[in-house]
């Protein structure tokens, strides 16, 4: 079942079919959820076919965390004050888990061309995402740059992991590949700026300079993603200011977050065990007469979503996922400079987790459809590195 992932070279049918719904799984983020959702349960089926025809159940360190997140999670429904509300998670939440085991399984077994290729289609799609973006904000269609299946939210967040994977994947060596490169970034930055979200913009600008740092990148290449973000950006909000002059006549609009935070405190100390339940925020929030924002959903901040909903034994086993990840990046990129391929596999993977964990701080991502499945499968990526 994965000698395609071996050696591509020579695969059998079954082989192309999967690599080509893992492919179909990269690229489907925030163009198709029906396709996306579909790519998980072929996924998942060659992944219990193939586990019980081979008698393999392999389990590593993250495996066993975010299984263990993940029961911990479930079982917090069982314990939740609004049981009604909170079953919605096993069906929303199931695809994360299965996608992150099914592709942590053959992601193992995947040759290192093999993984370049997922990136680049990656890079491809989130081009093409980004480009959907600019337009249709320069058009006037939104008042925030956003794609065809997101809001501007998590179209701004999605593209943070695709400009740093061109950042570290794509080659610079001629001049072509330097435009190429430049372009790309440049369309996922300006994406991101003309979602006018700000938090994910600060988040960008810093892993990008972080990115273009560890694989050496030319001078010119940072010119060049800056004037033509600054031509693509320019002539966006040339053509479509709406937004922006919302924001410059009211900064504070929308921004309820010390609102959230006095929230949180009333209720911190409430089943801190068992949480309060998931999915239950308008159930459990105290303040909803104060926000600014009366369709606001969720706590927009990941950490504090966690240990409301499901309790303090799931946000640790949350936070030791990730510590464990940097600390292994960090052993794995001595003097973070990235010189080999396997290196720069780590580094995308490690570098588009961490700006998604940033952006959940100010934002809920962890439980959205479409991210929380891109940021398993960069785990799932990056724990198939340090397992090789």
């Amino acid at each position: 079942m994965r000698n395609l992932l071996l050696h591509p070279a020579n695969p059998k049918w079954s082989d192309t079919l999967l690599f080509s719904f893992i492919v179909g799984f990269i690229v489907s983020f925030l163009i198709s959820l029906a396709f996306l959702n579909l790519a998980v349960g072929v996924i998942t089926f060659f992944w219990l076919y193939d586990s019980f025809r081979r008698k393999e159940w392999r389990m590593d360190t993250y495996a066993l965390l975010i299984g263990l997140f993940g029961l911990v999670r479930m079982g917090s429904i069982a314990f939740s004050r609004f049981p009604d509300v909170s079953i919605e998670a096993i069906q929303k939440e199931a695809p994360f888990y299965l996608s992150f085991f099914a592709l942590l399984y053959f992601f193992k077994g995947m040759s290192l061309r093999s993984k370049r290729r997922i990136f680049l289609f990656l890079i491809g799609s989130g081009a093409l995402v980004a480009v959907y973006g600019i337009v249709s904000f320069s058009l006037g269609m939104y008042e925030r740059a956003q794609s065809v299946t997101s809001g501007y939210i998590t179209f701004s967040i999605y593209l943070i992991p695709v400009i740093l994977a061109a950042a570290i994947i794509l080659p610079f060596a001629s001049k072509k590949q330097k435009l190429l490169v430049s372009t790309i970034i440049a369309l996922g930055l300006s994406g991101i700026f003309l979602s006018l979200t700000r938090s994910t913009i600060a988040v960008a600008l810093v892993l990008l300079v972080i990115a273009l740092l560890m694989n050496r990148t030319p001078i010119s290449v940072y010119l060049m993603i800056t004037g033509l973000t600054v031509v693509l950006v320019s002539g966006g909000l040339m053509m479509n200011s709406t937004g922006i002059d919302k924001r410059a006549n009211n900064p504070m609009e929308l921004s309820s977050r010390d609102v959230l935070i006095k929230g949180f405190l009333d209720i911190w100390d409430e089943h801190p065990l068992t949480g309060h339940g998931p999915r239950a925020f308008r159930e459990t929030f105290t303040r909803q007469s104060e926000l600014a924002d009366k369709r606001t959903g969720s706590w927009h901040n990941d950490l504090i979503q966690i240990y409301i909903e499901s309790g303090i034994f799931a946000l640790l086993l949350f936070l030791a996922v990730n510590v464990l990840l940097a600390y292994r990046a960090f052993r794995l990129l001595p003097g973070l400079r990235v010189q080999s391929e396997e290196q720069r596999i780590i580094a995308a993977s490690v570098l588009g987790i961490g700006g998604i964990l940033a952006s959940s701080l100010l934002n809920m991502v962890i439980f959205s459809p479409d991210i929380a499945l891109m940021y398993g499968a960069f785990i799932a990526l990056f724990a198939s590195m340090e397992a090789g």
